[in-house]
Formats: structure tokens, sequence, C-alpha cells
């Protein structure tokens, strides 16, 4: 038997009886609300699981190097060495954003500028 399974019941599914229908929709009731409050939500469950992920691999760095203070070095030059790499891609995009917001607005005003142009109306085919 695996440790995982639950144990078979022993007894048989309960019965109810005409008089007691109602007291079976009062426990049907309790059990949906009680499953409606312990719902999770999605970006706690990530969040921990990033979380987790970022434990494990200073767990590893530590391990790796002989010590906590050593993986925190490790992971301190990582960290630098990434945020370096990254700076200049993070100004691209920001130059990108900016220029697409310009062209947005000057699209826009030329748009507002220019005199109401309505197509004719669409004439039945035959």
């Amino acid at each position: 038997m695996a440790i995982w399974r639950s144990p078979s019941p022993t007894a048989g599914p309960v019965e109810y009886t005409a008089d007691q229908e109602d007291l079976r929709a009062a426990y049907n009731r309790g059990r949906i609300d009680e499953r409606r409050s312990r719902r999770h939500h999605p970006f706690i469950a990530l969040a921990v699981v990033v979380l987790a992920m970022i434990g494990a691999w200073l767990l590893f760095l530590a391990a790796r190097d002989g010590s906590f203070s050593s993986g925190g070095e490790a992971a301190d030059r990582n960290l630098s060495t990434a945020a370096q790499e990254a700076r200049p891609a993070l100004r691209d995009a920001g130059e990108a954003l900016k220029d697409a917001g310009g062209a947005i607005k000057d699209n826009t005003q030329e748009a507002l500028q220019r005199p109401d142009q309505t197509p004719p109306p669409a004439q039945p085919a035959r």
C-alpha cells in the first residue's frame, strides 16, 4: 500500500432519509463555502516558487564555495555582472519607448488638425 493513498473507507456511503435532506444541503453548502475561502492566488504561488528557487540557488552557491559568505560574494558578483549587462539594454528600450510615444503624439496632432474626412456611405451590391 502506498503511503500517499488514503485508506479505504470501512463504512459505505451515508444514506439520508427524507427528513435529513436539509442537513445534507447545509453540509454541502458549508463544504462549498470552505473551499471558496481557501482559494489560492496564482501570483502569490509564483512569488513563493521564485523565492524558493533563489534560496535553493544561494544554498547551492554556499555548498559549492564552502561557506555562506563566499557563496554570497559569488551571488553579488553574478548580480553585478547581470546589472552591468542589462543597463544598456534597458536604456535602449527606454529610448525606443520614448520615440514611439513621440510618434504617437505627432500622429494624433496631425489627425486632429486635418479636416473631417468621412467616407461616402456604402452602396449596396447589385
